[in-house]
């Protein structure tokens, strides 16, 4: 790895150089709250246990009523 230029003349194209590479991708942050997880999996995970409690919840009532 190179060090970063000394003087100011030299530190002046290095905007130039960034903007010149072509061909990067930057991934979308998809991890707002940091757990190391996409937060689209976090939210179907969620929304899966819901949806399971309400499918117990509703087995429940019916065999009460029976």
């Amino acid at each position: 790895m190179q060090a970063l230029p000394d003087t100011v003349a030299e530190k002046g194209d290095l905007q130039d150089r960034v903007d010149a590479l072509d061909g990067i991708q930057v991934p979308e942050v998809n991890d707002q709250d940091g757990n190391g997880r996409a937060d689209d999996l976090d939210v179907a995970a969620a929304t899966a246990a819901v949806e399971a409690r309400k499918q117990r919840t509703r087995l429940r009532r019916t065999s009460w009523q029976s």
